[in-house]
């Protein structure tokens, strides 16, 4: 190749890297949504500042939340501006309230970088309302059915107008999906996710709450008939993620005489078997930890390094994990009638003959199959004191 051919070739590389975008729709004349939130309107609830607040009525039957990230603010950072732009609007229905949004600003609604969004606990306490907010969502075509779902508990709006100090919030919540590796007091839900397990029975969606700079996610809202049914705590959710084989890292506290060492799970495995015995379903759970134990009380007899003191304190963790599984098991089963531990999903998957005899009468026949909850814990390092 000559060096008048390399000059050619070099000068249309840089044209074709330096184009300007081509789509129909410029950047500049879009409205980048990346949060939304879906509230029941209540003008006593109105956060939108506005002097006059329109009555409440069918026709004014939901408040709109949209976050736009402000570009501006985020690459001056530094300066602590705020890092979005939030609009609110009334409206019978989710896209009537977008076109509305659109005859306000000067661009067009986009929601392919969407990453999450969040439904007050009042609408998804309706079947009605919650079915619709799903529906509309999976049906906004530039919606992934990717972006994080969460149940706010109580206006999503109060979230979504949180001035995070720490990182835009919207990338937070995104983060926090993805990232889903140190905590286990809440399961991580897509929209998708979400859809598939309404519609085939009950589901969990994390709870989420504002918290004042900041916000929290913990707990859950438990989705039963298609509309919210209750509230699982942290400590609930914990055990949930453990039979749903949803660990990843999380921890456990071993009490050995009046002393809490706790107990950092780094991998976690749960299988579940299937069986008819004496005419019943019988389903086996087995757990299966390794963690790390990285405090204790220095000096203090019995020591880490002790290899029989190290085997107490796996059968201590073995019987926390299997006692509050089975608590957590009982209340599921037997006082709320709900499946959100994969029983009814692992029979069909796995037990497909099993579950075509009782898939029509699953609600009376959960309650009544018999759950053991078997646990193996090692502990495979005590860290290192000098």
């Amino acid at each position: 190749m000559n060096r008048f051919t390399k000059i050619i070739t070099i000068s249309m590389i840089i044209l074709l890297l330096t184009t300007g975008c081509w789509d129909r729709v410029e950047i500049n004349d879009r409205a980048f949504v990346v949060m939304t939130g879906l509230d029941l309107y209540d003008p006593e609830k109105s956060t939108s500042g506005e002097r006059y607040k329109p009555p409440k009525n069918e026709e004014n039957r939901y408040k709109i939340t949209y976050v736009l990230p402000r570009f501006a603010a985020i690459k001056e950072s530094i300066s602590g501006g705020a890092s979005s732009v939030v609009f609110q609007t009334v409206a019978k229905s989710a896209y009537k309230g977008t076109r509305e949004l659109t005859a306000r600003m000067d661009s067009r609604p986009f929601f392919q970088h969407m990453k999450a969004s969040i439904l007050g606990v009042d609408v998804v306490k309706n079947e009605k309302y919650f079915m619709e907010a799903l529906d509309g969502l999976e049906r906004e075509v530039d919606i992934s059915g990717k972006i994080q779902m969460f149940v706010a508990n109580d206006q999503a709006s109060d979230v979504l107008t949180v001035k995070s100090i720490l990182k835009p919030l919207a990338y937070k919540l995104q983060g926090m999906g993805e990232a889903y590796r140190g905590t286990t007091v809440y399961i991580p839900k897509t929209l998708e996710e979400v859809i598939t397990e309404v519609e085939q029975g009950d589901a969990i969606i994390p709870r989420i709450q504002a918290s004042g700079t900041e916000i929290k996610v913990a707990g859950s809202a438990i989705i039963k008939d298609k509309k919210f049914f209750a509230w699982l705590g942290e400590d609930e959710t914990k055990l949930v993620s453990f039979l749903t084989n949803n660990v990843k890292k999380g921890i456990m506290q071993a009490d050995y005489k009046g002393i809490n060492i706790p107990y950092m799970v780094q991998d976690a495995e749960t299988r579940k078997v299937a069986r008819i015995e004496d005419g019943k379903i019988v389903m086996d759970i087995m757990i299966s930890t390794k963690g790390d134990v990285l405090e204790y009380i220095i000096d203090r007899e019995p020591r880490l390094t002790d290899v029989g003191f190290i085997e107490e304190l796996e059968v201590i963790v073995q019987e926390e994990i299997k006692h509050e599984a089975e608590r957590v098991i009982n209340k599921l089963q037997k006082e709320m009638k709900v499946d959100i531990i994969g029983i009814g999903d692992h029979l069909k998957r796995y037990n497909p003959k099993i579950w075509k005899q009782v898939e029509r009468d699953w609600r009376e026949v959960y309650p009544t199959v018999d759950v053991n909850v078997k646990v193996t814990s090692s502990i495979i390092d005590v860290g290192t004191v000098e």
